[in-house]
Parts: structure tokens; C-alpha cells; sequence
């Protein structure tokens, strides 16, 4: 077995890993450093957010964007679609796939990983409901920017 150690920021080590897919970003944890258990729930489309890109992310959504993305802080880090849709006074039918596709294309300009993905769908077969939820570590991360009133 190869073991390979990188020194860098976070930030650094995720541009590295977006260039080496084959790294396996997957095995990152959640604060760049260290390893465990944690580090293998991290998903490679969200493997990419450090500090700094969740606080651009954050600072470039705006309308619609920024508000389901609150409403997401706001409830623990997940939400059913017809809460989303409701909040956003949206009726049922396609117009949140907008809003949704504008949060991952800007995922994707921030990071420069086209599988990047800030906020991500979920589903529950048993009760037959869906919806979204931020990733566990960017979470807190948007709870601090919240409490501080950043944008």
C-alpha cells in the first residue's frame, strides 16, 4: 500500500484533489485534516467546500437561491419539497427545479468541480417523501455566517 501525504490549506489540498479525482476526494473529512469515521459519509460532491467557497457560495446566492438556502440553515439542514415549495410560494409543478439548478451551476463555478453539489436531494421510500438538505459539514458553516449577519 502507497501512502501519500499532502501539505497544504484546505483549500489547496481541494484544488489538488479536483485535478486527481483518482485520489479519492471521497476520503477527505469535513475540516481538511485527519481522518475516521466521519470521513467516509463525505460525498466527492461535497468533498470540495472548504471555509472560504462555502462563504462565496453564500455570498453569491440571492433571491429565491439565498432564501431556500436559509430556509434549509434555518431548519436543521433539511426540508421536504412541498416545505420548500410552500416557503418559496411556489405551486407544485418544476419552478424549484430552477432555483435548484441555479445553486449547483454556481456550486460548480465556485469550486470548479463539475460534480459539485451545495445542496443535495434526499428521499425516503417508506413514507414516500423527498426533498433537500445541506451536507453536514457545510452546515455549521452557514450557521456561523447566518449568526453574524454576513451578506
Amino acid at each position: 500500500m502507497r501512502v501519500m501525504v499532502f501539505e497544504g490549506t484546505p483549500g489547496e489540498v481541494s484544488d489538488l484533489l479536483e485535478r486527481f479525482p483518482q485520489l479519492n476526494p471521497s476520503a477527505l473529512p469535513p475540516s481538511g485534516a485527519g481522518g475516521g469515521p466521519a470521513a467516509e459519509s463525505i460525498s466527492p460532491k461535497v468533498a470540495v467546500w472548504t471555509k472560504e467557497r462555502i462563504t462565496a457560495m453564500w455570498n453569491c446566492l440571492y433571491g429565491d437561491q439565498q432564501k431556500l438556502v436559509e430556509y434549509i440553515v434555518r431548519r436543521g439542514g433539511r426540508v421536504t419539497l412541498a416545505e420548500a415549495q410552500k416557503h418559496l410560494g411556489f405551486s407544485k409543478g418544476p419552478e424549484i427545479a430552477g432555483v435548484m439548478s441555479s445553486i449547483t451551476r454556481n456550486a460548480r463555478r465556485i469550486t470548479k468541480y463539475r460534480e459539485a453539489r451545495f445542496v443535495e436531494d434526499w428521499i425516503n421510500q417508506k413514507e414516500h417523501s423527498w426533498g433537500y438538505c445541506l451536507p453536514k459539514h457545510i452546515l455549521p458553516v452557514l450557521l456561523e455566517l447566518l449568526v453574524n449577519g454576513s451578506k
